[in-house]
């Protein structure tokens, strides 16, 4: 179940160079890269109170992953980006600490209020999914023929309109 088994022959040759076991880097890169990946999704898409807790349960998950049952390379696998997590979360609750206070207090009103976009909003970050949304929004374009109330003669030019779909 390890993670970074699968990139074991490919840090082999650096590994045997500066006398290292290929496990070793295999393990130090891919914890690294798997829990930069999460960083980047997660401060890209969430904010303040919600990026909290996904920091929080990507931390208590990983480290649920390396449990009782995992063996020693994905315990230590788990541990590592598990604890990395935990260190970033520090790090934001101190830094957005304003932030994470404004959007608990936002998520609750737009709660009380039963505004489902508004509390969304305390959470993701727009502008990324406006974004997302515009560079999807010219996705799957074609062009069909509209039908007509009368038959169309043959040979006649037929308009067409852009549909998305």
């Amino acid at each position: 179940m390890s993670l970074t088994r699968p990139l074991d022959p490919i840090f082999e040759p650096l590994a045997v160079f500066f006398g290292y076991r290929p496990e070793d880097i295999s393990i130090g890169f891919g914890t690294g890269a798997i829990e930069k990946i999460i960083e980047i999704i997660e401060d890209k898409f969430a904010k303040g109170w919600w990026k909290v807790f996904l920091y929080s349960a990507g931390s208590l998950g990983t480290l649920f992953l390396g449990g009782k049952s995992a063996d020693p390379r994905t315990k230590l696998e788990s541990a590592i980006i598990g604890t990395h997590l935990a260190t970033d979360l520090a790090k934001i609750v101190v830094e957005e600490w304003d932030e994470i206070q404004s959007t608990i207090a936002e998520f609750a009103d737009a709660v009380a209020r039963g505004d489902l976009e508004a509390a969304l909003n305390t959470m993701v970050k727009t502008d990324a999914l406006e974004g997302i949304m515009t560079s999807m929004s010219g996705c799957g374009e074609t062009e069909i023929a509209m039908p007509t109330t009368q038959p169309i003669p043959i040979g006649s030019p037929v308009e067409t309109v852009k549909a998305r779909g």
